[in-house]
């Protein structure tokens, strides 16, 4: 089983996290575990201690590494043992790769910001991986356990309301069939939010403490963020099973009531008739 590390600076975890899954979920051993790695702008003097055993260093290239003393000392530390030719550098941005380590420029990267799929497409393959291989089908019993569940869950009129709102939205947005493979990549984690944001303008949305609010577009990404973490171990995946998982979260945070926009309509339409004069025979 290959072995990577990750050399990279703390504002860019929300990235490396997605990464380190995406990498384990195809079999390949993050030899540093990411929730407790040092970032580059946390240096405390000592390169990550699994560079030694790891095969393959990714550097995760952006503003935020630029001038980051962990990242070159780990950088300097496996370009020591292994060579050049094991070094992966990874583009988050356009910043120059030579900005965060002498010579990095001279490695082929991976441009992540020009096309996020393509990015992971070509670091699995680079790794001797198949992006996302077509997975094996469930017995006939597990989706027989999972119908049950689904039927479970939909005991809410709201719950069920709002995970068709969001599919369908999604599959308009992204033209993601409602069955079709969902890939748990950060461009679909962005079209979620934005269709998160949405659909919950159809609803009257409360705290668990009884308040209005507008939940924000960082606490949307909170939500979506946690789904993709959650069900990123998950063998398979589809549209609406995502985006289902979206809606429960979501309800787990607020309470949401839906406004009735025909009411609305009614009686903005009564007060229109209310204006015009009255016609006498």
């Amino acid at each position: 089983m290959p072995k990577v590390s990750i050399t990279h600076a703390s504002a860019d975890r929300y990235f490396v996290d997605l990464l380190a899954e995406l990498l384990r979920y195809h079999h390949i051993d993050v030899g540093v575990d990411t929730n407790s790695l040092p970032a580059g702008d946390d240096f405390k003097g000592e390169p990550n201690k699994g560079l030694a055993e790891s095969d393959t260093l990714i550097v995760v290239v952006s503003k935020n590494s630029c001038g980051s003393e962990q990242i070159t000392q780990e950088i300097m530390s496996f370009q020591a043992s292994k060579g050049k030719t094991n070094i992966i550098p990874v583009l988050l941005d356009d910043t120059h790769p030579d900005k965060v380590f002498d010579g990095l420029w001279d490695i082929q990267g991976i441009l992540f910001y020009m096309n996020m799929l393509n990015g992971f497409q070509s670091l699995l393959k680079i790794l001797g991986k198949e992006f996302l291989p077509e997975p094996a089908r469930r017995s006939a019993s597990d989706r027989r356990q999972g119908g049950r569940r689904i039927t479970d869950r939909r005991s809410s009129p709201v719950i069920q309301r709002l995970r068709n709102g969001l599919w369908q939205l999604y599959e308009r947005e992204t033209g993601c069939g409602k069955f079709e493979a969902a890939y748990l990549t950060l461009g679909e984690r962005l079209k979620a939010i934005d269709v998160l944001q949405n659909e919950l303008k159809k609803y009257a949305c409360f705290s668990k403490d009884g308040n209005r609010c507008k939940p924000s577009k960082m606490e949307l990404d909170k939500i979506t963020c946690d789904v993709w973490q959650e069900l990123g171990e998950r063998e398979y995946l589809t549209a609406v099973i995502v985006m289902e998982a979206v809606a429960e979260k979501t309800l787990k945070q607020y309470e949401l009531k839906p406004v009735d926009r025909r009411n609305d309509d009614r009686r903005g339409d009564a007060d229109r008739r209310d204006n015009y004069p009255r016609v006498h025979h």
